[in-house]
């Protein structure tokens, strides 16, 4: 599946294949979400974006006292999608320099 910019996106690429096309549909599906991140964050601006994430979420208490049951859950959730931005922009800074 080739697409014509990092924002192209098939309405649902899951309709009409086999399941041995599936494997092949989600490898090019992650490759074009990966290709948007890297994109987006790494620029100045997403660079400055991705560290004001890291301050207002992942460097903050995943279960503070009193929080409601499962709060942690949905936190570590949210801290585990910026961990993985940054490391997207930084593996794909490392290989163009």
């Amino acid at each position: 599946m080739d697409s014509g910019g990092p924002w192209d996106q098939p309405t649902n690429p899951f309709t009409n294949h086999r399941k041995s096309e599936m494997s092949e549909i989600k490898k090019s599906l992650q490759q074009t979400l990966e290709n948007q991140i890297v994109s987006t964050f790494s620029t100045p601006h997403g660079m400055q974006l991705l560290d004001t994430l890291d301050d207002m979420y992942v460097r903050q208490p995943v279960a503070p006292i009193g929080a409601p049951d499962g709060y942690h859950h949905v936190r570590e959730g949210e801290n585990r999608i910026i961990r993985m931005f940054r490391l997207m922009v930084n593996k794909a800074n490392a290989g163009t320099q």
